[in-house]
């Protein structure tokens, strides 16, 4: 049970990284605009971004039971 706890911890962090990593372009965008920071927590892309993160941990957490 050991095993499954390291692999739920490294791909939740893999997951971490590559969600943001995916975001950044949006980011950067909403940064270049010059939007303020209230806009930008309204934004529909944070929003997007959150529920991205939520639904790849939620299934990254199910599959190593399943694998195992």
């Amino acid at each position: 049970m050991r095993v499954g706890q390291d692999v739920m911890g490294t791909m939740a962090a893999t997951l971490i990284l590559a969600v943001f990593g995916g975001s950044l372009g949006t980011w950067v965008l909403d940064y270049v605009y010059d939007l303020p920071f209230l806009q930008l927590l309204n934004s529909n892309s944070l929003d997007i971004v959150i529920m991205q993160g939520l639904s790849s941990g939620i299934g990254g957490i199910l599959t190593v039971p399943i694998a195992a």
